[in-house]
């Protein structure tokens, strides 16, 4: 159930906690990796992993919008001041799982997105939402005469003349 307009959502800090810990927890899974062979035969091992947490899941899992927990975790209106550190506690857990995304290369691009959006990164004018986002360098190919090909290895005496 969402929180009514102009009532305050999350109240109780110790509650809030508890539900948090809960979202983080059910993020958890277990998959089943191949180790090896024997006779033939595949050898499976179960691995315990966590499935990506994200800004709309910990708001689902408190009941209130994912804006909610922005203006919780900055401390904007009357909210109660304890519950400050609790979301931004939470929501630091949530940009570590996506900042070490950043070095898989297939998730990467999703997790430059959910840091930008979600934690700030690379907005150098606000807090989030808007942005330049994140620069990538690129070094342009030289120019014609510039250019200069890398001599094919040739065995000595070879005359290719």
């Amino acid at each position: 159930m969402m929180a009514d307009r102009g009532k305050l959502a999350l109240t109780d800090p110790e509650q809030v906690e508890a539900q948090i810990e809960a979202y983080f927890l059910s993020r958890m899974r277990k998959r089943y990796v191949p180790t090896g062979k024997a006779d033939g035969q595949m050898i499976y091992e179960e691995e315990e992993y966590m499935a990506p947490p994200t800004m709309a899941g910990l708001a689902l899992a408190l009941g209130v919008t994912r804006t909610t927990i922005l203006y919780y975790s900055k401390g904007e209106g009357n909210r109660d001041e304890s519950l400050i550190p609790i979301i931004a506690r939470a929501k630091g857990r949530i940009a570590e799982w996506w900042e070490e995304a950043l070095a898989n290369r297939e998730a990467s691009n999703g997790a430059k997105f959910a840091l930008e959006v979600n934690h700030g990164y690379g907005r150098e004018d606000r807090e989030s939402g808007t942005g330049d986002g994140f620069e990538v360098n690129v070094i342009p190919p030289a120019a014609g005469k510039a250019i200069k090909a890398i001599p094919k290895w040739q065995p000595e005496g070879y005359d290719d003349e």
